[in-house]
């Protein structure tokens, strides 16, 4: 398996999902009152879905 500071293509598929996810946890802490929940829960969705990409992907190696 190659190091992950390494394997680029995959840190590439992967950048626009981590940007969306950084937006979400902004959005979320500038937020507050009902939609905060709303955006940490799809932030909490978002960043476990890409967890789950990863292993995939690395699974497939």
């Amino acid at each position: 398996m190659k190091n992950s500071n390494t394997d680029y293509p995959l840190r590439e598929k992967l950048r626009p999902v981590e940007e969306t996810l950084n937006r979400l946890f902004r959005a979320a802490k500038a937020d507050d009152g009902a939609e905060k929940r709303l955006l940490y829960s799809a932030y909490l969705q978002a960043a476990t879905d890409l967890g789950y990409i990863v292993v995939q992907a690395y699974d497939e190696r």
